[in-house]
C-alpha cells in the first residue's frame, strides 16, 4: 500500500433504501474519492421496517466481526442505536484503529444527555450540517466535525408524469417527497396540503405529486389531524418505488420542489433538487440552512413549537419549527408568479451544490482538514 494512502474501513447500511441508507451511501462516494485504501462492511440492524436493495462494491467487503487493520474506523450510525451497533462490531470497529469516528444525524436542537456516554471510545464524530453540530457538539467529550453529504450529480431518468397523470402544460407541478417512518410530524407535510388549496382558491393551476414511502402512516397522520384529503383537486400522491435516477427525473420535471419540514438534520432531497437547479420553497430551519438561502432557493420563516407527546427519539417538550403558513403561500406565489426568476435562483444553488456538496468537494475538505 503507498505510503501516502491510510486504510480507512467504513461500516453503514449499504443496502437500505431509507434517508439513513442514502446518506450513506452519498459519504461513501466521497470516501472513493479520498486518498484512502477502502474496506467496507454492511450495518443494517434496527432498519428491518425498510425496503433493500443489492449494493455492490470494487472495495473489499467484509463481514461485521471479521477484524482488519485499519487506521481509522467509521461507524455509520445514529447516536440512539450506537450501543447495539458497538455490540454487533465490537473490536472489528474499536480494535486497533488511531481514529474511530461515529458518524451521527439528530433533528433537534437539544441532543439527549444519556447519548453521550457511547463518545468514551470515539476518538471524533462526523455530523451532516452545522445545525447537528451545534446540537451535540456541548454534551460530547470529543472534537465534532461537520462532513455533509454529498450530493450526487448523476443524470436524472425521464419519468413522464406529467404524461402519466394528464398533466397540463399550464399547470404550476409542486413536488414533494418524503419516508412516512422517519416520522410524519417530522416531515409536516399538511401545511403544503393546506397551500394547494388556497392556492387553486386563488386561481392558480397548482398541482402537488406526493411521493411517499410506507404511506400508511401518511393516512394515519391526517386522520390524527382531521383532515381529508380525498376530495383535495389536483393531488397526487403515490409510493412506488424509484431509483435514484428516477426520483430526481420526478424532481427535474417538476417546477419546483417543497419541504415544510420541522427539522432536518441535513435535507438531502432539499439538496438534490438544488443539484437540479430547481426553485426550492422549504421551511428556514435546521440542515437545510447550509444550503438553501436568498441566493439559492425560497426559504420559509417559522416559529417554534414544543412537541406535544413523545415520538420515537423526540421527547416531549422539545422545540422543533413550526412553518409560517401566509408565508408559505406567498413563497410559492412567487415561485408560481416569476418561474423565469425562480429557475435563475435555482441555477445559482445549483453552482452552490456543485461548488461545497460534490463528492469531489466533500472529499477535497475532508483531506484539506485532516479528518483522512
Amino acid at each position: 500500500m503507498p505510503a501516502s494512502r491510510i486504510a480507512l474501513r467504513f461500516f453503514a447500511p449499504f443496502d437500505v433504501q431509507s434517508g439513513l441508507g442514502t446518506g450513506a451511501r452519498a459519504i461513501y462516494r466521497a470516501l472513493q474519492q479520498a486518498p484512502v485504501e477502502l474496506t467496507l462492511s454492511t450495518y443494517n440492524i434496527g432498519n428491518e421496517v425498510h425496503p433493500r436493495a443489492p449494493f455492490s462494491a470494487p472495495e473489499p467487503m467484509l463481514p461485521l466481526g471479521q477484524t482488519n487493520a485499519a487506521d481509522i474506523t467509521v461507524g455509520f450510525q445514529n447516536a440512539d442505536g450506537f450501543d447495539v451497533f458497538l455490540q454487533h462490531t465490537g473490536q472489528a470497529f474499536l480494535g486497533a484503529a488511531r481514529k474511530r469516528v461515529a458518524h451521527w444525524v439528530w433533528e433537534l436542537s437539544e441532543f439527549q444527555q444519556r447519548w453521550a456516554r457511547y463518545t468514551p471510545p470515539l476518538d471524533e464524530v462526523w455530523v451532516p450540517s452545522a445545525f447537528v453540530r451545534d446540537a451535540i457538539a456541548g454534551p460530547l467529550a470529543c472534537p465534532v466535525q461537520v462532513v455533509p453529504y454529498p450530493v450526487s450529480v448523476s443524470a436524472p431518468a425521464p419519468t413522464r408524469f406529467r404524461e402519466r397523470f394528464e398533466i397540463s402544460p399550464d399547470e404550476f407541478v409542486m413536488c414533494t417527497m418524503f419516508d412516512a417512518s422517519s416520522f410524519v410530524e417530522r416531515k409536516n407535510p399538511l401545511p403544503l396540503f393546506k397551500a394547494l388549496q388556497t392556492l387553486r382558491a386563488r386561481g392558480v393551476p397548482a398541482r402537488l405529486i406526493v411521493k411517499v414511502t410506507h404511506p400508511h402512516l401518511l393516512a394515519d397522520y391526517f386522520k390524527s389531524k382531521g383532515f381529508d384529503a380525498s376530495d383535495i383537486e389536483a393531488l397526487t400522491i403515490f409510493n412506488e418505488s424509484l431509483d435514484h435516477a428516477s426520483v430526481l427525473g420526478l424532481i427535474n420535471e417538476s417546477d419546483c420542489l417543497v419541504s415544510t419540514h420541522r427539522s432536518e438534520g441535513f435535507g438531502l432531497t432539499v439538496a438534490e433538487a438544488l443539484m437540479l437547479g430547481k426553485p426550492v420553497v422549504a421551511t428556514d430551519y435546521a440542515g437545510t440552512r447550509d444550503f438553501l438561502t436568498e441566493a439559492t432557493g425560497f426559504p420559509v420563516p417559522h416559529g417554534m413549537v414544543a412537541i406535544e407527546s413523545d415520538l420515537g427519539p423526540y421527547r416531549a417538550g422539545c422545540l422543533w419549527a413550526d412553518i409560517d403558513q401566509g408565508a408559505l403561500i406567498e413563497r410559492l406565489l412567487e415561485v408560481a408568479g416569476n418561474l423565469a426568476m425562480a429557475r435563475a435562483r435555482g441555477a445559482r444553488g445549483r453552482q452552490f451544490i456543485l461548488d461545497n456538496f460534490s463528492p469531489a468537494a466533500v472529499a477535497a475538505s475532508l483531506v484539506s482538514r485532516g479528518l483522512v
